[in-house]
């Protein structure tokens, strides 16, 4: 299943390469370059929280887990969130609209965000958001 594979794709972050930090260091970027059988490089942003910090009540995961990418223009200023479809509680298809700096063009990411809580102790929850389904410039959409 998606969430079993990008569990496994995520538990390799541990090598690739650090890349920049948001949210007071909360949040950190992390990168791994095209390899062979790969069809693009993979990039992932990770937030590692304490239980001082925050606890997976229901409006925590809800925030984090379920409407992350609604809730990312809350912590990233430059870009919109469109609800494309609700596939089911767990599946969904999102469109992310970038501004970015001049010389980069704004885009658009269409792609299907995948959910995963694990209720074990201590608790993990990931958000996997799939390769674009497209990318383009707003003007040639």
């Amino acid at each position: 299943t998606i969430a079993a594979l990008g569990g496994g794709v995520l538990g390799s972050t541990k090598s690739w390469k650090v890349g920049k930090t948001y949210a007071t260091g909360t949040v950190q970027t992390l990168s791994r370059a095209k390899r062979s059988g790969d069809g693009a490089a993979w990039h992932s942003t990770m937030s590692q929280h304490t239980k001082e910090d925050a606890t997976f009540n229901d409006e925590f995961w809800s925030k984090l887990g379920m409407n992350k990418a609604e809730n990312a223009k809350e912590c990233v200023h430059f870009c919109q969130v469109t609800l494309v479809k609700r596939i089911s509680d767990t599946q969904s298809i999102w469109t992310i609209y970038y501004t970015f700096p001049t010389p980069v063009l704004p885009r658009v990411f269409t792609g299907l965000q995948t959910i995963h809580l694990d209720e074990s102790s201590p608790r993990t929850g990931y958000d996997l958001l799939n390769p674009p389904f497209v990318v383009c410039e707003p003007m040639n959409c």
